[in-house]
Formats: C-alpha cells, sequence, structure tokens
C-alpha cells in the first residue's frame, strides 16, 4: 500500500513538528517520514517557515503543485525517485536540488536550470541493534551537514540485529564501517575470514590524532600475531576495575570514612558491622549486608586459563599456577568466610522478587572511577575500588570498529573512513550529536558547578523525546573521554551530589598509565585434549568444594587445601606443567 500526505490538518500537525524539531540557530528543515512514497498534488502548497525539505528514499513521486508557493529554497530528490511534477515547484523559492547525476531528479533539476549541489560520497556504517532507532534520519541529516562541512561526504548508519549482519556478510554486502566485538559480529572470526581490511599502516599514516587517542598497550593487545591492526577499539570501560557499592548514609551516621580504595576487603569489616545494626533497627534497608548470590569479583585480577581447574595466570604475570596460590584471592575468600562467621553474610536463594527491590546491602560491582549509582538506587550510595585496573585483549576487543577490505582497493574511500572515524573519536560537538540526537530536541546542555558556584562542566540530560526516539549504543560508537557525560535531574534537585564531570579521565589516568597490569595471555588458548579423564575429576572435585568456599560457609584454609590435595591427585600438577609449556611457547621462551 502506499503512503501519501496532503490537507490542512498534516500542515497543522507539520508546522508543529517544525516548532519542536529545528535546533536553535539551524535553518528549518522538514523530514518526512520514511514511509512517504508518493507526496499528493498541492499536498505541502503554500507551505511558509521551511528552508529545506529531505525526502526520504522511498518517495518515488512529487505530483502536480505539491510544494508550490512555499518558502522551499533546497530539497534533495532520492535516487529512486521516477516522477516529478513540471509545477511541483512552481512560484516556490527553490534554488538548489540535490540528486545522483543520471537519476531522473537530477535530469528534471537540470532541464529547468536549478542549482545541483554535487552529490557527496556516502560512507556506510553498520551498528548493533535493530529497528533503527525512530528519529535516525533526522539525527543522520543534522550531521551529515557537519560531515559535508569538515570532510566532504555524508554518513549513513545502517541498525543490524547480530544475526541480519551475518547473513548480510554471508550474501556478500558490503559497507564501508562495522561494530564488531567478541560477542557481536565476532571481530576475530571476521578478520580470519578476511571481511576488515589491514589498517595497519593508514591508521598512523591518515589519522595520527586518532591514534593518538589511545597508548600503544591497548593497540598491541588488539594486534594479530604478526603484529597488524583490523580494527579500532572504543575508547571506554576496556580495562576492568572492580568496586564495592555501599550506602553511604550508614557510613556517615556511624562516623567511618571508607576510602575512594583499599588494599583489603576487611576493611570494610566496620562499615559491614554499622550496616548490620542499621537493618535491624530500619528492615526496609534489608536483611544482610552481603548477600552470597550478589557477590562477583573475587577472583579479579586472576585470568584463567583452564577455569576447570582453577588455573591460570595474575594478569600481567606469565607463572601458571593454582588460582588460591594467588595470596590476593585467598585473602579475598578468608575476608568472605569471616563476614560469615560474624553474620554478615546470608546464603539463603532470595528469589527473583528480592532483587527486584532496592536493599541496601553491599554490591560488587565492575564500574569505573565517579560513576554515581545514586539516583538508580534511590538511597545515597558510593563506591570504593578493589581490585583494578587490568588490561586484557577480551575486553579491549569487546567494542570495535573495522572497516571492510574491500576498502583496500579505494584508498581514498579507505582514507576518509578513517577520517570519520577520526571525528567521531575527537569532536565532542559530533560525538554528543551521534550519541543523544539533535541538542535542544533529544537533549540537552546542564551546566555543573562546583561549592563555590564555578562552572566545572556540562552533562548531558536526554528528553523524553530523546529517550523515546534516539537511544543508540553508545559503547559501540567511539570514545567516552570525547563524549559528554550524561545526567538527569534528579542529579540536580539538591538531594544528591551532582555528577563527577570528570569521572572518564579519572579512569583513563589509570587504566592508561604504563604501572597498569597488562594481560601476557593475548591469543593464547591452552590444548587440554590430552587431559580429558583428568580434567572430568578435577571439575567433580571442584564442583565439590567450590559452592561452601564461594558463599563464604567454608573455611577456605581447610576447604582449599583438601580440594587442592584431591586435585593433584588426579593430576592438576602435569596439567599445570604442561600448560607452562604450552604459554612458554606462545611467548616465544621455549620449554
Amino acid at each position: 500500500m502506499k503512503h501519501s500526505h496532503r490537507g490542512i490538518g498534516f500542515l497543522l500537525c507539520l508546522a508543529l513538528l517544525l516548532a519542536l524539531c529545528a535546533p536553535a540557530g539551524a535553518e528549518n528543515v522538514l523530514w518526512l517520514p520514511a514511509s512517504l512514497e508518493t507526496i499528493e498534488e498541492e499536498a505541502f502548497s503554500g507551505l511558509q517557515a521551511v528552508d529545506q525539505v529531505v525526502l526520504p528514499d522511498s518517495v518515488k513521486e512529487i505530483g502536480s503543485a505539491a510544494f508550490a508557493a512555499s518558502s522551499v529554497k533546497t530539497v534533495n530528490f532520492p535516487d529512486g525517485i521516477t516522477a516529478i511534477a513540471d509545477d511541483a515547484f512552481a512560484g516556490s523559492a527553490l534554488e538548489k536540488v540535490r540528486a545522483k547525476e543520471g537519476t531522473y531528479g537530477y535530469t528534471w533539476a537540470q532541464d529547468r536550470g536549478y542549482e545541483i549541489i554535487r552529490e557527496y560520497p556516502r560512507l556506510t556504517w553498520v551498528q548493533g541493534t535493530s529497528p533503527a532507532p525512530r528519529d535516525n534520519e533526522m539525527v543522520l541529516a543534522e550531521m551529515n551537514r557537519i560531515t559535508r562541512r569538515k570532510l566532504g561526504c555524508e554518513i549513513e548508519i545502517i541498525y543490524m540485529s547480530n544475526d541480519e549482519v551475518a547473513a548480510s556478510i554471508a550474501a556478500g554486502e558490503v559497507y564501508d564501517m562495522y561494530f564488531a566485538g567478541s560477542w557481536f559480529n565476532n571481530f576475530d572470526q571476521n578478520v580470519a575470514a578476511g571481511v576488515f581490511a589491514d589498517i595497519t599502516e593508514e591508521l598512523q599514516e591518515v589519522t595520527p590524532e586518532l591514534y593518538g587517542t589511545m597508548p600503544d598497550t591497548v593497540w598491541d593487545l588488539v594486534k594479530t600475531d604478526e603484529g597488524k591492526l583490523y580494527g579500532i577499539p572504543t575508547k571506554k570501560d576496556y580495562a576492568p576495575m572492580y568496586f564495592i557499592a555501599f550506602d553511604a548514609q550508614v557510613a556517615k551516621d556511624a562516623g567511618i570514612e571508607i576510602p575512594e580504595s583499599i588494599e583489603s576487603l576487611d576493611e570494610l569489616t566496620p562499615y559491614l558491622v554499622a550496616l548490620k545494626a542499621a537493618m535491624v533497627e530500619d528492615p526496609t534497608l534489608g536483611d544482610y549486608p552481603v548477600v552470597a548470590s550478589n557477590i562477583s569479583g573475587l577472583n579479579a585480577g586472576f585470568e584463567s586459563v583452564q577455569s576447570a581447574a582453577l588455573i591460570g595466570v595474575t594478569c600481567g604475570g606469565t607463572q601458571v599456577q593454582f588460582m588460591f596460590d594467588d595470596e590476593t584471592v585467598m585473602e579475598r575468600y578468608k575476608t568472605l568466610h569471616k563476614w560469615y562467621e560474624m553474620g554478615l553474610v546470608d546464603t539463603a536463594d532470595k528469589g527473583d522478587d528480592y532483587y527486584s527491590q532496592r536493599r541496601h546491602e553491599i554490591s560488587f560491582v565492575q564500574a569505573w572511577p565517579g560513576y554515581d549509582y545514586t539516583p538508580s538506587n534511590g538511597y545515597l550510595t558510593q563506591i570504593t575500588q578493589y581490585a583494578g585496573p587490568y588490561l586484557n585483549a577480551d575486553d579491549v576487543k569487546g567494542s570495535m570498529v573495522a572497516l571492510s577490505a574491500a576498502l583496500k582497493d579505494d584508498p581514498e574511500r579507505l582514507a576518509l573512513c578513517l577520517k570519520f572515524l577520526e571525528l567521531v573519536n575527537t569532536d565532542r560537538e559530533f560525538r554528543d550529536m551521534l550519541a543523544y540526537g539533535i541538542p535542544g530536541y533529544h537533549f540537552n546542555y546542564r551546566d555543573v558547578k562546583d561549592e563555590e558556584g564555578n562552572t566545572v562542566g556540562q552533562v548531558v540530560i536526554r528528553t523524553n523525546t530523546g529517550k523515546e526516539g534516539y537511544t543508540p549504543w553508545r559503547f559501540s560508537q567511539g570514545s567516552y573521554l570525547v563524549n559528554s557525560l550524561e545526567s538527569n535531574e534528579s542529579s540536580f534537585d539538591g538531594t544528591y551530589p551532582t555528577p563527577d564531570v570528570n569521572q572518564w579521565e579519572k579512569y583513563f589516568a589509570q587504566t592508561d598509565a604504563e604501572t597498569t597490569p597488562v594481560s601476557q595471555l593475548s591469543g593464547f588458548v591452552f590444548d587440554a585434549s590430552q587431559f580429558t579423564e583428568e580434567l572430568a575429576q578435577i571439575q567433580a572435585i571442584k564442583d565439590e568444594y567450590m559452592p561452601g568456599i564461594k558463599s563464604g560457609k567454608d573455611n577456605p584454609v581447610l576447604a582449599v587445601l583438601e580440594m587442592h590435595t584431591k586435585m593433584q591427585a588426579a593430576g592438576l600438577d602435569r596439567l599445570i606443567a604442561e600448560a607452562q609449556r604450552q604459554f612458554n611457547q606462545h611467548l616465544g621462551l621455549g620449554n
């Protein structure tokens, strides 16, 4: 069924749309809906206060006097348009037409003497999630104003599910740029299959500023064994850091000051005692300060080589060992058992309904310095770091942008793609638009002030229209450091502290430091195929002991000793020796 628009009622709605959509200082642009195929005769006759009309690719026909006597100065004709009435723009202010040479629209404009705006190269970028955000075309129109001015190109973002991307690649479809990772549009598999381009030389030659946004340690983690680069990591939370999130009001009332970072979990024990007392006094806070099923990250900093056998290496190290031989890991489990003995840990299965409530027990979370859980928790929440950061290939490659291998045959277009990605990762205005939409419509900027009333930065607050109409995957696009921080109005009503606008600077100051441990496991896969029988026995022993250890119920000193002894009898030491031999070979250290 064809979709068309005409009539006064529609024009009234249109006037409201224009008032809402026009960004401050921009010319008034009319974006017509993507489903539109035919613009009926006189549909927009006499339309005023509109400078430019953007027709969707779906439009095929424009009827008689459709824009007659209107204020429209510029219009784009889609490649697929097949019929435009001679008097479609009679008496209008039309001066310029954008159309591709060889199309019907180009010939129509040329025959009538209109100025034809040259076609800009249009780069295509496949992003995750489907369907596209409702206002995608509207935002692209505004972003292309910037790319045309700064780069002489346009950008088209195509949104696909993981299955759709896989089907597209299998069918031989080619786009210029792709979001890829370990969990979406698998980066390593596509590199191996020749789908993505080797950009090792071009990246530094064409876009040195883009290359300079991340340290060599990060680039090294995404290189192949041959030292080649096939993608650009997203500068986001790519180095895991682990925190305890806690009720700050309870700490304040108890006179306990918890530092921004701690060396040992045992430093939290006085706070847990105070929180337990507060819960007894006020049961709405919860039942226990620590809930066993809410604990994660106790193994942080220990990288698994063979998870069934609990063997691996300390991040940055090269010695394969039993997990509980890592002193930091063992100390955390000892502290957990201490908490259990003190009545601070609940091991019961609470059920889904329990976790849907905003309980005040401490949470073990992966976050970054300055992240504020207060608005989502509904009570004053602070976090303190107990582990990390750790740089490893899996996390860095979790969000990448890769270029099509076909671009190697078109060096000029490949360079233009890199220039576009440099813009994404270095230009705040463009990065914010890509992430949040059109300022003044999809979001607003809000000044953040210090205690003296001085402006220290800005945050983004989405409008309801933005929340409903434009919410792409920000984590798949580009740098968080250049992207304005998102917040909400509840952070400015005086109830909670204002957002920390420097949180990403703090995060990257740690993750990009030379002292940050960098995984040596990148690319290493332990071949344990000769240990099938041993692994089955070791797994059974692990399943027997680990539930009690992980809950804090069993004393890890005794339980780990028993578990370790049984695992050694089942062949654990031989497994470790073979893993070490293979790892040494991977590192080029011989046997």
